[in-house]
């Protein structure tokens, strides 16, 4: 051909054929096959390499794709791991708030199952956190609050996600005592409740105090009412005597000039 231009080691490339390599309707590539014979491609060779060059592509798409998802998966694994050092770092800091305070925290199932205990509870029990973990709620409660205790669990619906109650509790001496405790009610997405955390303070000295008031104040009424009683018993017998004597003066009076 006259146009043809030689290139260097290409003198005896005498049959050439070239096929695009297209991905998403873009030439990417070519794929480029010679020859040292004159006419030496047919249509044959044409749709072959046509097939060869749409395989190619197909590969070359999938690579980029793995190449990709690679990255992707990549990029995730790095978040997951950002976000897993950021929730040790909040369990580990909402841990050591928990164990650190010497009120009683405590979580349960709906079916009062423990889930969870503070080391102050276990201290206060007198078991280890494995042994508390699946037990009963009515193991350190006051016998005579089971009822309370089991009323609040089965009516949980209609309780807001937050209360307070008092209850008494059993420490591993045997004592009771009476804790406040503020409640919160875990629910999922229907609403239903899933688990409860509960953290109670000690507030048996309030209480015993306001047992003392309430018995000081029914004696002072008591005191005061018999002081009434007396009062009243002794007006009335100092106003019986006043009137023997005014009625005696009155007739002294209206018939003193007879006695006279």
């Amino acid at each position: 051909y006259s146009t043809w231009r030689h290139f260097p080691g290409s003198f005896n490339v005498l049959s050439y054929l070239g096929v695009p390599i297209s991905s998403h309707n873009e030439i990417i590539a070519f794929l480029n096959l010679d020859s040292t014979q004159p006419g030496f491609f047919t249509e044959t060779h044409v749709a072959r390499a046509a097939a060869l060059a749409q395989q190619i592509a197909i590969a070359i798409n999938n690579a980029q794709l793995y190449e990709k998802l690679e990255r992707h998966a990549q990029e995730l694994e790095q978040r997951v791991i950002r976000r897993t050092a950021k929730l040790r770092e909040s369990e580990e800091r909402y841990r050591t708030i928990v164990e650190g305070q010497a009120d009683l925290v405590i979580r349960y199932s709906p079916e009062g199952q423990i889930t969870f205990a503070n080391e102050a509870l276990c201290n206060y029990v007198g078991r280890p956190l494995d042994e508390l973990i699946g037990s009963s709620l009515t193991g350190f409660m006051f016998p005579n609050d089971h009822s309370r205790l089991n009323k609040y669990l089965n009516d949980l619906d209609s309780y807001p996600s937050t209360f307070e109650r008092e209850l008494r509790t059993v420490d591993h001496l045997g004592k009771a005592h009476w804790h406040h405790w503020a409640t919160n009610i875990i629910r999922n997405e229907e609403g239903t409740p899933i688990e409860l955390q509960g953290v109670g303070r000690d507030i048996t000295t309030r209480r015993e105090l306001e047992g003392h008031l309430k018995k000081t104040l029914e004696h002072q009424m008591h005191i005061s009412e018999m002081r009434s009683r007396f009062l009243s018993m002794a007006a009335h017998d100092l106003r019986n005597p006043l009137s023997v004597i005014k009625l005696s003066t009155e007739i002294l009076q209206r018939y003193s000039a007879q006695i006279s």
